[in-house]
């Protein structure tokens, strides 16, 4: 009885360990990033402008006139991976860290306002490669239709590229974010979707089209 009592009690603990090790989620790989993209590096982006919008944050008055012009966009500076291990690190130490400067290309410094959003929606949209999946683990598809004062980050790993959206909610009425497609080889950026949604208007919206 002894014996058999003892075999009980080992089976029990083998399932238990094994139920354990299957529960555990898969590690991320974070060892394997790495920068393409260098500091030095230029981009140039063609501008298109369009939408609606009064009483927001932002004007037709102030977005249209960027129809039709375009920027020169240099990379400054690279973060390194040594604190990142969550999706809440990759967003503070990669996505939200200014990695660039730009100006028109025409050599004309941008308003500090709209220059402000570039260097946000530009830096956020140049990843390190090397680690796609580990990435795309970290957030969700979609992003939530909406969360007062919220929020929130999605990302896609298609075939070819990777797709990353960013939103920001204010009232039911105010949301602005930005979306990016990505080029699995370089982690540079690639198409770039600012817009700004205020009321019951189109959404105010700037497109940026790498050319270069």
């Amino acid at each position: 009885m002894k014996r058999k009592h003892a075999a009980a009690i080992c089976v029990i603990v083998v399932i238990t360990v094994g139920v354990i090790y299957i529960l555990l989620p898969t590690p991320l790989n974070f060892s394997d990033l790495s920068w393409e993209v260098e500091v030095g590096d230029t981009f140039k982006f063609d501008i298109s402008a369009w939408g609606e919008s009064y009483g927001g944050s932002f004007t037709p008055t102030q977005v249209l006139p960027l129809n039709d012009t375009s920027i020169t966009v240099s990379v400054t500076f690279l973060p390194t991976f040594d604190a990142v291990n969550n999706a809440d690190t990759f967003s503070s130490e990669i996505i939200f860290r200014n990695k660039i400067n730009c100006t028109f290309t025409n050599g004309t410094a941008l308003d500090e306002w709209i220059n402000t959003i570039f260097c946000e929606i530009i830096s956020g949209c140049i990843l390190p490669t090397g680690a796609w999946s580990s990435i795309d683990s970290l957030f969700p598809d979609d992003t939530p239709s909406w969360e007062p004062g919220e929020d929130a980050i999605a990302t896609i790993l298609y075939d070819t590229w990777f797709f990353i959206e960013y939103k920001l909610y204010g009232s039911i009425d105010d949301t602005r974010g930005w979306s990016g497609d990505i080029s699995l080889s370089t982690g540079a950026p690639y198409v770039i979707v600012w817009y700004y949604a205020h009321g019951p208007y189109e959404p105010l919206t700037i497109q940026l089209t790498r050319t270069e």
